[in-house]
């Protein structure tokens, strides 16, 4: 994943791809920039979800 949080108060937000920081989301400033989709993004995989649809692994019992 390209997208990461610099901890730079004044440029909390990066991307190793392009390597930039920014105070915007990158995919915004790609946006803004070119006019287009930023091409190296790709989405995350959902979080896992147990069998009430709650993220997690184990149930409300426990099991």
């Amino acid at each position: 994943m390209h997208y990461y949080i610099t901890h730079d108060a004044r440029f909390p937000y990066g991307c190793r791809a392009m390597d930039f920081k920014s105070k915007r989301q990158p995919l915004q400033d790609v946006r803004d920039s070119t006019g287009r989709d930023c091409v190296t993004f790709t989405a995350r995989a959902p979080a896992p979800t147990n069998h009430d649809g709650q993220p997690g692994k184990a149930g409300r019992n426990g099991a």
